[in-house]
């Protein structure tokens, strides 16, 4: 399977998950040998491409592509 890349001009997204769900996300990236961030990334990519049933790119047919859209200060 394809790894997710990671470029510094991407966002940081911020969560909060149990602890025990994080340990075993920990456990598995150790497995993996990949830090949590790609294991986070890979799987959230992997559960889009499931979701829409898509091959590769992350919009499903018949869908606008999939973009990502600054907010402006004061929006909600």
């Amino acid at each position: 399977m394809a790894r997710v890349t990671f470029d510094r001009s991407l966002v940081q997204l911020a969560t909060r998950v149990p602890r025990g769900l994080h340990r075993a996300v920990k456990v598995a990236a150790l497995a993996e040998d990949v830090t949590v961030r790609e294991w986070v990334g890979d799987a959230l990519a992997t559960y889009l491409r499931r979701r829409r049933g898509t091959g590769g790119d992350e919009s499903g047919t018949g869908r606008a592509p999939v973009t990502a859209r600054k907010r402006t200060q004061g929006a909600a």
